[in-house]
């Protein structure tokens, strides 16, 4: 089948932004949407440079001498983004976390230890979702009910986790999302978003 291109370079330029935005889904007429970034960042599609790029070079390895996990910790807001990369660099999942004991830790890298600012509008989801946000008022509200949800048991603390599975949008977007929030005021404390899943 035969493609014409006939029309103005507006058309084009609507059909590529259609293609590069998230996907909604429709499911029992509410709709899903999926996400793309976490803290600016796509999984899946990123490298560690990207993430340098916007939140400097100061982060630590989780193991000393491996790239493979990678913390930026802001010992102020005691937030931490942390990211996994596969062998070749891309990273494969961000975490924004509220609740990471590696705040507590001293850095492998000594010369890494300097805190960072992780400020709440540069660690959020590409819509909007971020660290205090409440779970019925605004995650529900941006991405739709989750695929699942319940209790979670995450670095000693007794939470909800909400699950969202995006195989629905492609095989090229980020795949799952879960979003951690405390039991009593359903505030999310962490966000962790993956390619191509957890």
């Amino acid at each position: 089948m035969r493609y014409w291109l006939c029309g103005s370079t507006a058309v084009l330029l609507a059909a590529m932004l259609a293609a590069a935005a998230p996907r909604v889904e429709e499911t029992g007429g509410k709709k899903r949407q999926n996400e793309l970034t976490l803290a600016g960042l796509r999984p899946g599609r990123d490298k560690l440079r990207a993430a340098t790029n916007r939140f400097g070079p100061y982060y630590q390895q989780v193991v000393a001498g491996e790239d493979g996990e990678l913390v930026w910790v802001d010992t102020v807001k005691r937030r931490v983004l942390r990211l996994e990369l596969d062998k070749g660099g891309v990273i494969q999942s961000v975490t924004v976390s509220a609740i990471d004991p590696i705040t507590d830790k001293e850095p492998a890298d000594p010369k890494k230890s300097m805190s960072v600012a992780l400020p709440s509008p540069q660690v959020a989801t590409g819509r909007g979702i971020r660290i205090a946000h409440s779970v019925r008022g605004d995650v529900i509200e941006a991405y739709g009910e989750p695929n699942s949800a319940g209790p979670a048991t995450q670095h000693g603390q007794e939470l909800e986790l909400l699950y969202y599975s995006f195989d629905w949008a492609g095989p090229k977007v980020p795949q799952v999302m879960q979003v951690s929030c405390e039991l009593g005021t359903r505030r999310v404390v962490q966000i962790t978003l993956a390619f191509p899943g957890l």
